[in-house]
């Protein structure tokens, strides 16, 4: 990794420790709440719908689902990439530009923080109930290029 780009974001960060990670991410744009939406999927067959107004969890903004695995028998892990502004609001010549880099480029690299919250209902509502491992990056850096 390079440590200017380390240094550089580490100065815009809280005070507190972090771990560096390099990774490699295949992300998809899913835009709520259409078929590939964890929140209308996987979060409702666990947790069923909000007991208010009787609808899934609605996240207000399109996201980037990448990897998800089975930890165990009864956990599982899902991996979301969350921009900081809508896609929608990147300047489309930019991205056509990173585009065409990429065809003859290496790999792009975006700068996020990252959490891990790991959850499960209280008590077990039906055949949907299993731990859920949310690993999210909040993306910093690297929007036109994702």
């Amino acid at each position: 990794m390079d440590d200017g780009v380390i240094e550089t974001f580490a100065e815009l960060l809280p005070s507190g420790e972090y771990i560096p990670l390099l990774l490699q991410v295949e992300p998809r744009l899913v835009r709520p709440p259409e078929d590939r939406d964890y929140f209308t999927r996987e979060q409702v067959e666990t947790w069923g719908v909000e007991a208010f107004w009787g609808l899934p969890v609605y996240p207000h903004t399109p996201y980037y689902r990448t990897f998800e695995t089975a930890v165990d028998g009864e956990a599982h892990r899902y991996e979301f990439i969350v921009p900081m502004v809508p896609p929608s609001w990147n300047d489309a010549a930019r991205v056509r530009a990173f585009a065409e880099r990429l065809n003859s480029s290496s790999q792009p690299t975006a700068v996020a923080v990252s959490t891990l919250d790991v959850c499960a209902p209280a008590v077990e509502q039906g055949p949907g109930w299993y731990w859920h491992w949310g690993l999210t990056h909040f993306l910093l850096d690297g929007h036109h290029k994702l």
